[in-house]
């Protein structure tokens, strides 16, 4: 009998070859760094949670047809614990001949004990699903913006990737680390003096595990991560971001102690230039628009952002942008969305067979 169960250790192979085959285009048995990677992000983080599972849609034979990924994630709504799930991969196998695995996948995944459940990469398929269930779209954060240094670097870069050739120098290793590197007990102080109600719940465990995970990823760049001081040596705020050699930059999270986010963006690109980037990019968050619009950035519908509430408390925090969510806590960042030449899968990928 056909039936949506929770994911378990012992699907591992199925799923990564699931994905392999119908996300990757891959052929033949999936590669150990995916089933890895998987492994470490579904099952052995420092937040996984028994009761928050990935799911599986096992067919009436056995077999994995479809998966859902889920990312337990803690968050604090003026001191109090706010449970939430970053919806991951989504994949269903076309040649099932089952319709609407994808579906099912994601109506269970929306009724999970969360309170709060999103996702940052959605295709429009999934976006349109996510919808009729009762979700909504996260409104701003599906806009990207792009600040470009070099317009001719960026154009030989964005017709060598149309052309399946990675002009982007993004091998191993990170930017030489600068005194005020972002440890994790300076992000999470940060965290703590921010003025957003809703916000990440971090503790050192958590992101000693998510640096190393995001500093593993190859394809990005190296990451930088840095601690933003005024003149006075004050904290202004912070940012994550992949900062190549050549190519797009990719910035994860931003985050400013004060009203204007300025001088934490300046500093971002002024890095990011430095390291020779021709651009860089990030998603945009209602408190950057001020600073990134005088800066003169360049806007465009990115990926979609949704968002589901089973908590009205906390819809109302994240309703008056109140909240703060970046990159850091969903899965967009993961190395398993790109190619072998640092190509996002994120534009191409849906539910298959959804």
């Amino acid at each position: 009998m056909s039936a949506v169960r929770p994911f378990g250790r012992q699907d591992l192979t199925a799923v990564a070859a699931l994905y392999h085959r119908v996300v990757r285009k891959g052929e033949g048995p999936p590669p150990e760094s995916l089933v890895a990677g998987l492994e470490r992000a579904l099952l052995d983080h420092p937040w996984a949670e028994p009761d928050l599972p990935s799911l599986v849609y096992e067919d009436a034979r056995g077999g994995i047809a479809g998966f859902q990924a889920a990312y337990p994630r803690r968050m604090t709504l003026a001191g109090r614990p706010v449970r939430m799930v970053s919806c991951g991969q989504l994949v269903a196998d076309p040649d099932s001949g089952t319709v609407g695995i994808g579906g099912l996948l994601m109506r269970r995944m929306l009724a999970g004990e969360q309170e709060l459940t999103t996702t940052d990469g959605a295709s429009g398929e999934v976006q349109a699903m996510w919808t009729r269930l009762g979700g909504s779209t996260g409104g701003m954060t599906c806009l990207g913006w792009t600040k470009v240094f070099n317009p001719a670097q960026l154009a030989l870069h964005v017709a060598a990737r149309h052309w399946g050739q990675s002009r982007q120098r993004a091998g191993p290793g990170r930017v030489p680390a600068p005194p005020d590197e972002l440890t994790p007990e300076r992000l999470i102080e940060q965290m703590e003096q921010s003025r957003r109600r809703l916000r990440p719940a971090y503790d050192s465990e958590y992101l000693e595990w998510l640096f190393s995970e995001m500093e593993a990823v190859q394809g990005r760049g190296p990451l930088a991560r840095r601690l933003v001081r005024d003149e006075g040596g004050r904290p202004l705020g912070w940012y994550v971001a992949y900062l190549p050699s050549s190519g797009i930059g990719q910035a994860i999270g931003i985050g400013s102690l004060r009203l204007d986010a300025g001088p934490v963006v300046d500093r971002l690109f002024s890095d990011a230039r430095a390291a020779g980037a021709s651009a860089v990019q990030g998603r945009v968050e209602p408190a950057l628009l001020p600073a990134l619009t005088t800066r003169r950035c360049l806007f465009r519908r990115s990926e979609w952002a949704l968002v589901h509430y089973a908590d009205d408390e906390v819809a109302a925090a994240a309703g008056r942008e109140q909240a703060m969510l970046t990159r850091l806590d969903g899965e967009w960042w993961m190395g398993f969305h790109l190619t072998g030449d640092g190509r996002s899968l994120f534009a191409e990928r849906g539910p298959t067979g959804a």
